[in-house]
């Protein structure tokens, strides 16, 4: 599982982010995260005929190679209230690198979602190609937010 540790940082825009997040601007209300991925297994199927687990990509002794990496921000009523936190997230990456699908798995808390799949909408990783073929990746990714 790919982990992110967040420390406490100064916001110099605090405010909710969006559900995906619009290409321009991280500031906006956001609806709910879903608790199910938003395209079914025969449309994922369609999408990528050659895809890995990120489990079975580790065991042939490779991984996903991350471009970008946007750091979530702490959201501002967790970190006045000095609240650590968790979230699990099973993400899909298509034959691009591009995240296209993300569901939630697990969050100590809700305030923490809303932050975590903003940035994790906008990470992308270098294109994969396995057996000579471009393949798709579903992967786990856990972001921790701590006070140090």
């Amino acid at each position: 599982m790919l982990a992110l540790i967040l420390s406490l940082m100064p916001l110099d825009k605090p405010g909710p982010l969006s559900w995906p997040p619009p290409p321009s601007s991280l500031e906006s209300p956001a609806p709910p995260v879903p608790h199910d991925f938003k395209l079914s297994a025969e449309e994922w199927a369609a999408r990528c005929p050659a895809r890995v687990s990120g489990v079975e990509l580790k065991a042939r002794g490779f991984k996903l190679l991350p471009v970008r990496q946007i750091q979530p921000r702490y959201p501002p009523d967790m970190r006045e209230r000095e609240r650590a936190g968790s979230v699990d997230l099973a993400i899909r990456v298509d034959t691009a690198g591009v995240v296209v699908d993300v569901q939630l798995v697990r969050a100590s808390d809700p305030a923490f979602v809303n932050a975590t799949a903003g940035a994790i909408w906008q990470w992308r990783y270098k294109p994969l190609v396995l057996d000579g073929k471009p393949t798709c990746v579903d992967e786990d990714v856990g972001v921790s937010f701590k006070l140090w």
